[in-house]
């Protein structure tokens, strides 16, 4: 990834990136968190924080780990995964494999992760 991202596709879904320097900006609703980040489904916008209550920037790692956690919240809604069943039974399998098919979809798509080539055949 050369530089942050401005939109993402989630799920087919474009949302826009917007990136902001605290916490009461990044919390549309209003409720005094102190959050990193905000995944708005109605306005398909996700908002991520830039720097901490210091004034000192966010490092690159918890800005990737907030765009994920976003995106996430983002799919659970699209999917209506929130209420998964996480105890073992054989919802947990489909949550598994659905959950890997998202995050390689979103780390494609959104050319997070390129893929190898296919590898070349074998010669006799």
């Amino acid at each position: 990834m050369k530089s942050w991202p401005k939109t993402m596709t989630v799920c087919g879904i474009p949302y826009s990136v917007v990136y902001v320097s605290s916490a009461a900006e990044v919390d549309s609703d209003n409720q005094a968190l102190d959050l990193w980040g905000q995944a708005d489904h109605s306005l398909s916008q996700i908002r991520l924080r830039t720097h901490s209550r210091k004034g000192a920037a966010i490092s690159p790692e918890q800005m990737l780990a907030t765009l994920l956690h976003e995106a996430l919240h983002a799919m659970f809604v699209q999917h209506k995964l929130l209420k998964v069943d996480l105890s073992g039974n054989a919802d947990t399998e489909d949550f598994i494999d659905t959950f890997a098919h998202l995050w390689a979809d979103l780390l494609v798509r959104n050319g997070i992760v390129e893929l190898p080539a296919k590898p070349k055949k074998k010669s006799k």
